[in-house]
């Protein structure tokens, strides 16, 4: 058989045809005759008669193509170009996220070597790096699908929306889908006032099963820290997206944007119930086993190093190191914090001399108004015991079978 190419006149000869069993990245199976030709530029040409017969349509401005004749399906072939992984930022010991440790110039530039070791795990750009040690898998009670309609936009946060959309398409994130399941999107506003891309998983979190391994109390970790005198925090980068999801579970995650179009997640998106389990027994059980509450804790996507001096501390950090990158984790450079003699982590103050509660935290509840009504006293109490020593003392009553008809006593003064 011979083929001509569309460019020029050279003609190319084929010796065989047989028949192509395939499947679309959006799980539709088909099987057409195909030609097996050498030194193809691209890994397959589609033939007109097949674009005929699939009822084809080639939207050049999006980058798609439109086929099938009973399941419509859209099918990318041009995304926006993922940057390429970009290098780590620069190295040196005046660019090192450094905290309030009182470092020689000589442990900074030990500590500047140990980074320097591990280029990999603050590569930046291109598609969200993901592990292969775990994947995380919807449960579900029934198999009913979960179809929630859209919300309604303005016209700000449909920009916002095609944009995110645009990058997660980018990097790998989601891809085009067309399952039978739909969350509808909302925008929430970050700490630092920008938008937030999110997708509302509650109807198909009341249908997913309940995991058996609930998140540790925070206050509890930290008391493992000891007297150490030495902190370091590590961000992973994007958190959850680094777990891909299970192929079954990734049409379940599908979400409709304001234009009608449809994703589904790739990865493990924030806002999934078990989401947070599967985190947290990635890092335990498998990224930092063997060194929980020696000289490391991991809470969700956070990562404290522990240490007594500043030489221990470096070579924690190796392991540490070692471990992330045998498990193809990255980290976000500019959320990490190294070498403090003191640890600020949600809402607690650590130093060498223990864990002790924030001033402002203290304050809220010192300061707090004095509850009217004796159903909110046990609620009024509830965190008090954790930041004043002996207070359990003072609020003891508060725990007893609350009657109506009796005053509550209590000593200031203990």
């Amino acid at each position: 058989m011979q083929l001509r190419l569309a460019a020029g006149n050279q003609i190319i000869q084929a010796d065989q045809q047989g028949t192509l069993d395939a499947r679309t990245t959006n799980g539709v199976h088909f099987r057409c005759p195909a030609i097996p030709v050498e030194d193809l530029q691209a890994d397959i040409i589609l033939g007109l008669p097949w674009l005929i017969e699939q009822q084809a349509v080639i939207d050049l401005t999006r980058g798609c193509i439109h086929i099938g004749r009973e399941q419509r399906q859209t099918i990318h072939f041009c995304r926006p170009t993922p940057s390429k992984t970009a290098p780590a930022p620069p190295l040196d010991c005046s660019t090192i996220p450094m905290g309030n440790g009182d470092w020689t110039d000589d442990q900074r530039r030990e500590l500047l070597r140990a980074l320097q070791e591990f280029p990999e795990l603050f590569e930046e750009g291109g598609a969200v790096a993901t592990t292969a040690t775990v994947r995380h898998t919807i449960r579900l009670k029934d198999e009913t699908p979960v179809r929630v309609p859209q919300y309604r936009y303005t016209p700000e946060k449909k920009r916002i929306i095609a944009e995110q959309v645009e990058r997660m398409l980018a990097a790998n994130v989601i891809r085009p889908s067309h399952s039978s399941y739909s969350s509808p999107v909302v925008i929430v506003p970050k700490k630092n006032g920008e938008p937030r891309f999110c997708v509302d998983f509650r109807r198909l979190n009341d249908r997913t099963h309940d995991e058996a391994s609930p998140l540790p109390p925070i206050h509890e970790a930290l008391r493992d820290l000891g007297a150490a005198s030495v902190f370091s925090t590590l961000d992973l980068r994007n958190g959850y997206w680094q777990v891909e999801l299970d192929e079954n579970s990734k049409p379940l995650t599908a979400f409709t944007t304001p234009d009608g179009a449809a994703y589904e997640f790739q990865v493990m998106p924030f806002g999934l119930k078990g989401a947070p389990t599967t985190f947290q027994k990635l890092m335990v059980q498998d990224v930092l086993v063997g060194h929980i509450n020696n000289f490391a804790i991991a809470y969700l996507h956070d990562i404290i190093i522990f240490s007594h001096t500043p030489e221990e501390h470096r070579r924690h950090l190796r392991l540490v190191f070692e471990r992330l990158s045998q498990h193809g984790l990255r980290l976000n450079w500019n959320k990490c914090k190294f070498a403090s003699n003191s640890l600020d982590y949600l809402g607690h103050m650590v130093t060498s001399t223990g864990n002790h509660p924030q001033t402002a935290h203290v304050s809220a509840i010192t300061n707090a108004e004095v509850p009217k009504r004796t159903r909110a006293v046990p609620g009024h109490c509830q965190l008090a015991p954790r930041l004043h020593p002996g207070m359990l003392r003072v609020t003891g009553p508060a725990d007893r079978p609350i009657n109506h008809e009796e005053t509550l006593q209590v000593d200031p003064g203990g």
